[in-house]
């Protein structure tokens, strides 16, 4: 997919720039009061032809189409690190047309928007990932037969639900992406915050992070029983109905991946306080016997920054080189 074809064989892509483009694609879910989502094209100059397409895929909150991260609870960055556009940028070098686009859910993104709990689902992000594909496909500068979807963090457990089904996918990319329900993962997540609290002696931050995690507990222990679908338990918006609906989504992704009709590339960091490390081994079980990579990186954190030191990893008789980000120069 970053290669070009030569009268001898093939060479890696080498674009002399990359042209960045506003564009705006239609929403299926017009219901939802947003008629259209915006973003910007990552294009590759100087190649000629049409190149593979690549969508990326926020993760969880109201994120813009570059998703600036701080770092986690136990990991900052002295400045936000924009996650997609760095990978926007990453990718276009290397010959890809990049679609990044602004995630509904960011109210100053779509200040026209309208939101009405009762008919949120987190399956409209799926959707909207879908419509960015079908845009993207029709790009004349795009070969509609090589698309690409990579999500981070949520966006990578959605990213083979996308996948699933479209012929025109030619690959996978999960990027500190999960398998687990939303209960396993964030309650997971708070247990492992919560315990490096602990053994920092940061008894006040371990105590916040344990009470966090007992009312986030108590809303997933209503699914078990009767409960309100239109109660906001966990607030923000969620009703209860959502909630549901999202743990049964979540429990599909193994499955998800096992389906697969293109490969898999998985990257997970050593130090992702976000993700449980057996996700890693999960996926490395679903794509057994087809196409596709496993891959932990030595250092690096949920928002693919280095966290530690910049490192060359051997791994499986290769050596993988990541772009590293120096948490103190920003």
């Amino acid at each position: 997919l970053t290669e070009l074809a030569t009268a001898t064989g093939c060479e890696q892509a080498r674009p002399t720039s990359v042209r960045e483009e506003n564009v705006a694609f239609p929403s299926r879910l017009t219901d939802r009061g947003i008629p259209e989502l915006r973003g910007t094209l990552s294009v590759p100059v100087g190649l000629g032809g049409k190149r593979p397409g690549v969508v990326l895929i926020h993760g969880s909150g109201p994120n813009t189409r570059d998703s600036p991260i701080r770092g986690d609870l136990v990991h900052k960055l002295s400045e936000p690190f924009p996650v997609l556009a760095a990978l926007a940028e990453v990718l276009a070098r290397r010959g890809l047309v990049v679609l990044r686009y602004d995630k509904r859910s960011c109210r100053n993104c779509y200040p026209e928007a309208t939101f009405e709990p009762k008919g949120f689902s987190f399956e409209h992000f799926e959707v909207d990932a879908r419509d960015a594909v079908a845009f993207l496909r029709e790009r004349p500068e795009v070969d509609p037969r090589r698309m690409v979807v990579a999500g981070h963090s949520q966006g990578g457990q959605y990213a083979p639900f996308v996948a699933h089904d479209d012929p025109s996918i030619a690959a996978v990319v999960m990027l500190a992406g999960t398998t687990q329900t939303f209960e396993e993962g964030v309650i997971g997540q708070l247990r492992r915050i919560e315990e490096i609290r602990w053994r920092q002696l940061d008894l006040l931050g371990a105590l916040q992070i344990a009470g966090q995690r007992r009312q986030l507990q108590g809303c997933f222990d209503q699914l078990r029983g009767s409960y309100d679908p239109d109660d906001q338990c966990i607030g923000g918006g969620v009703t209860q109905r959502a909630l549901a609906e999202y743990q049964q989504y979540g429990g599909r992704t193994v499955d998800r991946i096992r389906q697969l009709r293109c490969p898999l590339l998985a990257l997970f960091g050593s130090v992702d306080r976000n993700i449980d490390p057996a996700v890693a081994a999960e996926v490395e079980q679903a794509i057994d016997g087809k196409p596709g990579e496993v891959h932990v990186i030595e250092g690096m954190a949920h928002s693919l920054t280095n966290a530690v030191e910049p490192a060359e990893i051997r791994g499986q008789g290769y050596y993988h080189h990541y772009y590293g980000h120096d948490s103190k120069k920003g």
